[in-house]
């Protein structure tokens, strides 16, 4: 893992459309997308970790493995410094919202919460099997997310990605609504930006 402590050397990166410039905090507990739940151990550590950032994004978007863990991480981020976060739990036991089917939101602003369901059908998103969404290694996912990027694969990984940039996009302010957030998504990878994006970076990755 290389460290980049200049900020310029990081705006090189990330610069681009659409611009990156809302501070903003993405944290995937023990996933499918990685390897099976069963094999995680969960401590209070990932816990406590997925509710802190020492950089203070004011917005987040966060998994849980299951409700009530979703629940009292909301009900902590309430109290934190935090213009507006998601702590979500998804269908099928996912720490993710996904197109697998409704998923559990709790919508988080400065003391206050409010639980939300959320049905990706209501968006135009088919429901698809876990299995459509397993990772495997970094090989296999990084042909994965080129196959999204590079418009070969219009099906359930598009349909997530896009999910859950909406999700981000919306809590943010970026979008008027998650189906808003979805829509430019889809722009931005239809139009070669996304696939632009990840170019860049592994340019920057294989720097010396």
């Amino acid at each position: 893992l290389r460290t980049v402590t200049s900020p310029s050397v990081v705006a090189s990166v990330m610069r681009g459309p659409p611009p990156a410039t809302v501070p903003f905090n993405v944290w995937l507990s023990p996933s499918p997308w990685v390897e099976s739940p069963k094999s995680f151990s969960i401590s209070p550590f990932l816990v406590c970790a997925s509710s802190t950032n020492p950089a203070a994004p004011g917005f987040a978007l966060i998994g849980a493995f299951d409700a009530p863990t979703a629940q009292l991480m909301a009900d902590t981020l309430a109290g934190m410094d935090v213009e507006r976060a998601w702590v979500v739990h998804g269908a099928a036991g996912w720490d993710e919202a996904t197109p697998i089917g409704p998923f559990a939101a709790f919508d988080v602003r400065p003391r206050q919460v409010r639980r939300l369901e959320v049905d990706p059908r209501d968006f135009g998103m088919a429901p698809c099997a876990p299995a459509d969404l397993a990772g495997a290694d970094a090989a296999a996912n990084l042909t994965a997310l080129l196959d999204v990027f590079e418009q070969r694969d219009r099906g359930p990984h598009l349909q997530a990605l896009t999910l859950q940039s909406g999700i981000a996009l919306y809590i943010a302010g970026r979008a008027g609504s998650i189906g808003d957030g979805i829509d430019r998504a889809r722009r931005v990878i239809d139009s070669g930006q996304a696939r632009d994006w990840l170019k860049r970076l592994q340019r920057f990755a294989a720097t010396p």
